[in-house]
């Protein structure tokens, strides 16, 4: 048998391969939907003014200011961010390697984690993907969310510190996915016990 035919089908036929393929595509995807609501959400919210019966109402600026920049918004946010300079021309180019990585898992999945194997720089991307996520949830935190509120007034808080939520909800997907039972359960089980506890008085 050829050895890549051989191959294949151990990866296809071992439950551990299979099962790992399919958990680790998709941990890539849920992450990549977390950055694209990171890049897309949080400019859109900036944007946004007030809210009535029908909704948020956007300020026109959104438009003029990002949306005009591409036909994507997804794209033209991107350009917005480079020009506010919280991101470069490399993580754009960054970016749309993360992008297509996600594409290909989305359109090709079966074929990935069951014959063909995950894409050689996996690993890589996905490490990249995060530093880009924590790199634009920092900028916002340390040049827009805390200057904006007075209760950081005179407090000295360094971008490496900053743990934003987007950034937590990725290490609680490394975190259940990935880890073994012992640990994946301990979020659920003191979620359990936090829910079901009496309030205090």
């Amino acid at each position: 048998m050829d050895e890549e035919i051989r191959k294949s089908w151990e990866r296809f036929l071992n439950p551990e391969i299979l099962r790992n393929n399919l958990i680790c595509a998709s941990v890539y995807i849920a992450s990549y939907e977390i950055l694209k609501t990171a890049i897309i959400s949080q400019i859109k919210s900036f944007f946004t003014h007030s809210y009535d019966e029908s909704g948020a109402k956007i300020s026109p600026e959104y438009k003029q200011h990002v949306l005009d920049k591409n036909r994507s918004t997804l794209h033209a946010s991107l350009l917005w961010l480079k020009e506010m300079d919280a991101i470069d021309d490399e993580d754009i180019s960054t970016f749309k390697k993360i992008k297509n990585c996600r594409n290909e898992l989305s359109h090709c999945l079966y074929e990935m984690v069951s014959t063909d194997g995950l894409p050689e720089n996996f690993v890589e991307l996905y490490q990249l993907m995060i530093v880009l996520l924590t790199k634009i949830d920092q900028w916002w935190a340390t040049e827009v969310l805390i200057p904006c509120d007075p209760i950081f007034d005179n407090e000295t808080i360094k971008k490496e510190e900053i743990l934003t939520g987007n950034m937590m909800a990725i290490q609680l997907l490394l975190d259940i996915a990935l880890n073994v039972d012992s640990d994946a359960h301990r979020y659920y089980d003191h979620f359990k016990q936090k829910a079901t506890s009496p309030p205090s008085a």
